[in-house]
Formats: structure tokens, C-alpha cells, sequence
């Protein structure tokens, strides 16, 4: 009944015709020297196959011989750490590799093959769905004859001299893949993805790519149709996303950390929007000019963008925003005009010294459940202008800073504002309670980092 078998840092493994293997589904070699097969029966033997990893190939000469092609059953082949040279190749040769290859795989995992200069020729595997491709410093390109047409996924990880996907001329038969979802990690000699004249795969609906420090630029034509999710990390050379400037319409994620050199989107965002999140992107001065019709948008996440002056116009607009965080812009002083939407609006982060404008008329915001607020100085003035005790929907508060004129909390009255409390205890004046009481809604408080604070007073 053995299904799982796994041999690692065996060094004399030897495969004999009375050994069983006929059940084997997943097989697991990763010897220190080699493996032997000296029986015609292995191969055989594994006709059920269905996974298969190899690690450390030397001496593992089937793996390249037609035997690999009677694994009729095999659809998840992992190679790793291997020199990936074909016996029947002399030295000038082996470093163009031709791969032969069970052609029921759905997919194919290539690790550590130091020769691997391009993606092998021959791959006709019109099954294959999900190509992986990891630490294979030799890997330049993909070849001629270009992806299998049903790729679906393509990672590729760790490869320091890979300096495009494809070749001009071989991009006309990448762009008629299926390809989907495309991550790439790692590639810090990446100059571009499509070619000068070509646009990306029409049906990419996943676009990841990071620490791509020498990508300049996504597409040199539009950007495709389709795409759902797009992500870029750590891209400091980042100049534009698409010559055509435009994001697509069907865009539902949009996320950028990290690439310092981008100074605008240059885009309007799509209408289909659902989460912004621009983060460490330290020349960004614009976003786009207005909030159109971006009645999908529900996150916004915006952080240590030093230059941005401005949000765009149209924020009240937003109908579904539930979630708003801005940190650490200095320069972004003021909301646009109209303030923030009342409809959904559930969670406000606010870190920077010159937002106050940002919170006032919060208490308008009927279903806001948690705020964070950090300021440096002057946070009872915050407080004050907040009116903290009039959003009764507040569940979470967290509050932080230096502020050194926090000394309790909440701030206490002058004494003789104390005096008339006592006087005229049934009638509270409005602006009193608004120093000194939160909303009764509160569930949580978090008071963090006041040096000078030293009591909780009795408005809590």
C-alpha cells in the first residue's frame, strides 16, 4: 500500500528487480552522490507515478534517456540542483539542454540547474499549467519555440542574469499563451518584460514582481485587459507602469511598495478599483487627478510618501470605503474638499503632525469603529477639535505620540471649570465634556508613548 517514498543523503542507493514499487505515488530522490537503477523493472515499476523530485542529479542519466516519457502517469516533476547535461551531448553542447519530458505534466519545477542558459526547446507539454523556475544563474531568456500554449502560471525566482522574458522576435508566440499569473522575484538584471514593440499576454490577470532593481518599465505597450491584481515591490528604477500611461479597467488590487523613483501613477483609476495601497515611494508627488465614479474602492493605504502634497478630489465620493490609513506624509496637510465619505467608513489611521483637518467632522461618520491617531505635539488641541465623545459608534482607540502637553488623559479641566462642573453638574457644558469624557461605545484603549503622561484621569 505504500504510496509516499522519500530517499535523502543515501549514497549507494541501488534499485533491484525484487523490490515492490508498484503502488508508489510520490518519490522523493535526493541522494548526496547518486542513485542507480540496474534493473529494467524500475522504470516499470513506476508507471503510476504521479510526482516525482529529484535532487542532486549526478549519475541520474534516465532522467535525460526516453525512460522519462514511460511515466505515463506523471503530472508534477520537480528537478533541483542539478548540472542538467544530456549524456548524448559533448561539452560544447550542454549548455543548451533539450528536456524529454512526460508530456501529461501539469507541472514542472526547475531548481538549481546551473547550465540552464534558456527555458528548453521542445517543451510541447499541452498540458502543462504552472512552470516554475528558481536560482538558475545561467538563465538569460526563453527560447525560441516560447511558452506551451495551456500556461497557466509562471514563477520565476532567484535568476541574477535573467535580463528579459522573452526576445522581440520570439514574443509573438508568448503573447499567445494563457498565461494568467505571472511572479517574478529576485531578478536583479531584469531590464523589461515585453519587448520594445509587444504588449504582455492578454489574459494576465496576476501581475508580482519584486526587487527588480533595473526595471524601468512594465509594458512598452498598454497594459493587459484583463488584469485583476497587479503588485511591485522594491523596484527602485521604476520610472512608469506602461507607455500608454493607463491602468486597466478591470483592475480590482493595486499595490506599490518601494520604488523610489516613480513620481506620478500617470493613470486615472479604474472604477473597478477595490484596494489602493502605495507605500515607500518617496518622489511620488500625484496620484491622479479625481476619485471617478470609484464606487468599488474600499481600502486606501497610503505611507511614508514624503513628497505627496495632495489625495485626489472626489475622497467624498467613495461610497464603499470602509478602511482609510495614511502615515508619515509629511507634506500632506489637508483632506481635499468635501471631506471623507459618511457612508461606510469604518477605520481611520491618522500619522502626521499637520492632519487635524483630517479629523474634524468625524463624529459624522456613523459607522466608524476603530481610530488610530499619532501626533508629536500639541494632542489635548487634537482632542478638542476631534470632539472624540461624539462618534458613538467607536469601538477601538488607539492613541500615540510625544506630545509633552499629555500629562493625563483625558485632559483634565482648569479649576475653575471644575468649579462650575460642580455648580452645574446636571448641565454639562458640550465643550467641557468634550475635554474630558470618551464615548461610552468604547471597548478598547491603547495609550502608547507620552513621556510626560503620568495619570489616568476620572473622564475615562
Amino acid at each position: 500500500m505504500l504510496c509516499e517514498l522519500d530517499i535523502e543523503n543515501c549514497k549507494e542507493v541501488v534499485y533491484e528487480d525484487e523490490a515492490d514499487i508498484m503502488s508508489l505515488r510520490s518519490i522523493n530522490i535526493s541522494p548526496a552522490a547518486e542513485f542507480q537503477y540496474q534493473a529494467e523493472g524500475f522504470m516499470q515499476g513506476l508507471r503510476r507515478l504521479k510526482d516525482l523530485k529529484v535532487c542532486s542529479c549526478e549519475g541520474m542519466s534516465f532522467l535525460w534517456h526516453d525512460e522519462l516519457q514511460q511515466l505515463t502517469c506523471l503530472r508534477h516533476l520537480i528537478i533541483d540542483d542539478s548540472s542538467l547535461q544530456h549524456p548524448i551531448l559533448d561539452e560544447e553542447e550542454t549548455r543548451q539542454v533539450e528536456l524529454w519530458l512526460p508530456t501529461k505534466l501539469e507541472t514542472l519545477e526547475l531548481r538549481k540547474c546551473d547550465n540552464l542558459v534558456k527555458v528548453p526547446e521542445g517543451l510541447q507539454l499541452t498540458l502543462l499549467q504552472e512552470l516554475h523556475i528558481y536560482e538558475c544563474p545561467s538563465l538569460i531568456s526563453f527560447s525560441e519555440s516560447g511558452l506551451p500554449s495551456s500556461l497557466h502560471v509562471l514563477k520565476i525566482e532567484r535568476c541574477k542574469n535573467l535580463i528579459s522574458l522573452v526576445q522581440e522576435e520570439e514574443y509573438s508566440n508568448c503573447a499567445a499563451t494563457c498565461l494568467e499569473s505571472f511572479v517574478i522575484r529576485n531578478c536583479p538584471s531584469l531590464k523589461s518584460i515585453s519587448s520594445a514593440n509587444g504588449s504582455l499576454p492578454a489574459r494576465f490577470k496576476h501581475l508580482f514582481i519584486r526587487y527588480c532593481p533595473n526595471l524601468q518599465c512594465l509594458s512598452w505597450g498598454k497594459l493587459p485587459d484583463n488584469l485583476r491584481k497587479l503588485e511591485i515591490y522594491d523596484c527602485d528604477n521604476l520610472i512608469c507602469l506602461s507607455s500608454s500611461c493607463e491602468l486597466p479597467e478591470a483592475l480590482e488590487s493595486f499595490q506599490i511598495w518601494s520604488c523610489n523613483r516613480l513620481d506620478s501613477l500617470k493613470a486615472t483609476l479604474p472604477k473597478s478599483l477595490k484596494i489602493l495601497l502605495i507605500c515607500n515611494c518617496g518622489q511620488l508627488k500625484w496620484i491622479t487627478d479625481r476619485f471617478v465614479g470609484n464606487n468599488c474602492l474600499q481600502y486606501i493605504y497610503i505611507k511614508w510618501c514624503k513628497e505627496l502634497r495632495s489625495l485626489p478630489e472626489g475622497l467624498h465620493h467613495l461610497i464603499n470605503l470602509g478602511t482609510l490609513i495614511i502615515e508619515k506624509c509629511e507634506k500632506l496637510v489637508s483632506f481635499p474638499q468635501g471631506g471623507l465619505p459618511t457612508s461606510k467608513l469604518r477605520m481611520i489611521y491618522v500619522i502626521c503632525d499637520n492632519m487635524v483637518a483630517y479629523l474634524r467632522g468625524i463624529q459624522n461618520l456613523i459607522f466608524l469603529k476603530r481610530l488610530e491617531i499619532s501626533y508629536s505635539e500639541g494632542f489635548m488641541k487634537v482632542l478638542e477639535e476631534v470632539g472624540l465623545h461624539r462618534v458613538t459608534s467607536l469601538r477601538k482607540l488607539h492613541l500615540s505620540g510625544e506630545a509633552t502637553d499629555m500629562e493625563s488623559f483625558p485632559p483634565e479641566p482648569e479649576e475653575e471649570e471644575e468649579e462650575e462642573e460642580e455648580e452645574e453638574e446636571e448641565n454639562v457644558d458640550d465643550e467641557l465634556q468634550g475635554k474630558t469624557m470618551l464615548p461610552n461605545s468604547l471597548t478598547t484603549l491603547n495609550i502608547e508613548s507620552f513621556k510626560n503622561l503620568d495619570k489616568l484621569s476620572a473622564g475615562i
